[in-house]
C-alpha cells in the first residue's frame, strides 16, 4: 500500500539545488541574433565578465560564427564587447583584428595585433600578421 507524501516536506540542504555559476549564454545569444539581429543580441548580452559561464569563450565563439558567415560588422561588435570584458584574451583580440582587416580597417587591425603582442609576445598569429616572422 502506498502512503501519501506530505507536500510540506523539507529537503535536506544537500539536496537543494543552488546554481552558483551562470547558465550557458552562447545558445541564447545565437537564437536572439538569428531572430532579432545584433542590436537585440548586444542588449541581451551580460555586461560583466561574471555573466559568462565559459568566460571569454562564449562571445569568442559567437564572433567566430559571424566571421565565418562574413558578418564583419556584427563580429566586430561582439568581439569588441568580448575584449572589453576580457581584455587579456588573445584569441578574441586576434579575431577582432581579423574582422577589422576584413572590413579594411587596417589601423584598427594593426593596433589590435599590437595589443595581442603586449600580452603575449610570442603569439604566432599576431607576429605573422605584422610581418615579424619570416
Amino acid at each position: 500500500m502506498r502512503t501519501r507524501r506530505s507536500r510540506n516536506v523539507e529537503f535536506p540542504k544537500i539536496l537543494r539545488a543552488e546554481c552558483a555559476l551562470p547558465l550557458p549564454v552562447l545558445p541564447q545569444l545565437w537564437r536572439t541574433y538569428q531572430a532579432r539581429g545584433i542590436a537585440a543580441t548586444l542588449a541581451l548580452a551580460p555586461t560583466t565578465s561574471a555573466g559568462y559561464s565559459d568566460g571569454a569563450t562564449d562571445l569568442y565563439r559567437l564572433g567566430q560564427i559571424l566571421l565565418k558567415r562574413r558578418k564583419f560588422d556584427d563580429a566586430i561588435a561582439i568581439l569588441e564587447l568580448n575584449t572589453t570584458l576580457f581584455p587579456r584574451d588573445v584569441l578574441s583580440l586576434n579575431s577582432l583584428a581579423e574582422a577589422y582587416s576584413a572590413k579594411g580597417y587596417a589601423f584598427d587591425a594593426l593596433r589590435t595585433y599590437q595589443r595581442t603582442l603586449a600580452i603575449k609576445r610570442s603569439d604566432p598569429t599576431a607576429r605573422k600578421a605584422l610581418g615579424l616572422d619570416h
